[in-house]
C-alpha cells in the first residue's frame, strides 16, 4: 500500500502543477463549460484550439483530476481490506472524499466564473496532497517498525514548533491566493492590506522555521527521519517565499522605494512571458508542498520525538 500512496502522491502533484500552469496562463476559463469539454465528454478541444497554450493545459488539469480521484478510491479501498489500524482506514475514506470535493470546487469555480470560487479552489487545493503525503507516511515501513518507549523532554516543543511554521506558512499560502485572485471591485486598500500581511507572515515563517531547526538540531540529532525533514521543511518554506517575491516582481515590477534607495533594475512586466509563468508556477508548487511536508514532519515528531534506541 506504500507505493500505491506514494503513486497518488504524485499523481496529485501532478494535478496541482499543471493547475500552476492554468494559474499562470489565467486559462481558468480557457474551457467554460464543466464536466463537459467544450460541451462533449472525454474528447480532444476543437482543430482550430489545439494551439492555444491555457486549453492545453486546462485539459491536462482535468484528465488528470479523474485520475487520482481513481487512484484515491483504489488507495481507500486497498486500505480498508488489508491495514487493521482504524485510524488509518479513516484517513484513506478521507483521501478520496478530499479528492472529490476538491474537484467539485473546481468545476464549481468554472460554473460560477468568480473571483470567491476561485480563492476557494486555489486555498484548499495542497489539502489533498497533504492528507496523501500521511498515508504514505503511515504506511511506510520504517513507521511500522517498533517505536521507542520513552518519549523525549524536548518532544512537545518540537511538535508546537511543527505546527507554528505550518500554520504560518498555511496562513502565507492563503494570503498569496488573495493577492493572486484580486477582485473585479476592490478598493485601493485591498492590494496594500494583503502585501503587507503576506511579508509579515513571510518574517513570522523565517523565525518559526529558525526556531524549528535549532530545535532540532539541539536535541534531536540523533533522530535522522526528524532531521531531513525539518531541513526540508524550512528549505521549501523560503524557497516558496523567494518564489512568492519573485510572482510580485514579474507581475507588479519592483517597488519604488527598492529602485530609488537601493538598486535601479530595470524590468518591464510581461503578462503571460517565461518569467511570470515560472514564478506563478513554482509559487503554486512549492505552496503546495509546504503543507504536505509540514504534516509529514509533525506526524514523524509525534512518532519518533522520543530516546533513540
Amino acid at each position: 500500500m506504500n507505493r500505491l500512496a506514494w503513486g497518488l502522491v504524485c499523481l496529485v502533484f501532478l494535478v496541482i502543477g499543471s493547475g500552476g500552469l492554468v494559474t499562470a496562463y489565467g486559462a481558468g476559463m480557457a474551457v467554460a463549460d464543466w464536466p463537459t469539454t467544450f460541451g462533449r465528454w472525454f474528447s480532444l478541444p476543437p482543430p482550430g484550439l489545439w494551439g492555444h497554450t491555457g486549453v492545453l493545459f486546462n485539459l491536462l488539469h482535468r484528465t488528470l483530476a479523474p485520475l487520482a480521484a481513481l487512484g484515491a478510491v483504489a488507495l481507500a479501498a486497498g486500505l480498508w481490506r488489508r491495514d487493521a489500524r482504524h485510524a488509518v482506514r479513516r484517513l484513506g475514506l478521507v483521501v478520496p472524499a478530499a479528492v472529490v470535493v476538491s474537484g467539485a470546487l473546481g468545476g464549481w469555480r468554472v460554473l460560477a466564473d468568480s473571483v470567491p470560487a476561485a480563492r476557494l479552489h486555489a486555498a484548499t487545493a495542497p489539502l489533498p496532497l497533504a492528507l496523501c503525503v500521511a498515508v504514505a507516511a503511515a504506511t511506510s515501513p520504517r513507521w511500522l517498525a517498533k517505536a521507542p518507549a520513552r518519549e523525549h523532554r524536548r518532544a512537545k516543543a518540537l511538535r508546537r514548533w511543527c505546527l507554528g511554521t505550518l500554520g504560518i506558512a498555511s496562513l502565507f499560502t492563503l494570503a498569496g491566493v488573495q493577492l493572486r485572485y484580486v477582485p473585479p471591485n476592490a478598493g485601493l486598500t485591498w492590494l496594500p492590506f494583503w502585501t503587507w500581511a503576506a511579508v509579515l507572515l513571510a518574517l513570522a515563517g523565517a523565525v518559526a522555521g529558525v526556531k524549528l531547526l535549532l530545535v532540532t538540531r539541539q536535541h534531536f540529532r540523533d533522530c535522522p527521519a526528524i532531521a531531513r525533514r525539518s531541513g526540508w521543511l524550512v528549505s521549501l518554506l523560503a524557497a516558496q517565499l523567494l518564489a512568492g517575491g519573485c510572482q510580485w516582481v514579474t507581475t507588479y515590477g519592483w517597488p519604488p522605494w527598492f529602485t530609488d534607495y537601493i538598486l535601479p533594475i530595470p524590468y518591464t512586466v510581461v503578462a503571460e512571458g517565461p518569467l511570470q509563468v515560472t514564478a506563478t508556477t513554482l509559487h503554486v508548487v512549492l505552496g503546495s508542498l509546504v503543507p504536505a511536508v509540514g504534516l509529514d514532519t509533525f506526524m514523524w515528531s509525534c512518532r519518533l520525538a522520543q530516546h533513540p534506541r
